[in-house]
């Protein structure tokens, strides 16, 4: 690989890193608190959140579920 391939393949490997970082944060979080984080103004509302976060969490745990 060339340098710019090594620098951009970097990057991209750096931003994966805060992604993933940053969702294992939100789900240490309380559902309330990530949907308090999340809410900004004229966005969706925090019960809207709080039902859209819920909702993702039981489909993500869903998998971990049926393999126990």
């Amino acid at each position: 690989m060339t340098t710019p391939n090594l620098t951009r393949r970097h990057a991209v490997r750096a931003a994966a890193r805060t992604w993933w970082t940053g969702c294992e944060a939100m789900d240490r979080m309380s559902v309330e608190a990530a949907a308090r984080a999340c809410h900004v103004a004229g966005g969706p509302s925090l019960a809207e959140l709080v039902a859209a976060i819920t909702t993702d969490r039981a489909h993500r745990a869903m998998p971990a579920r049926r393999a126990a």
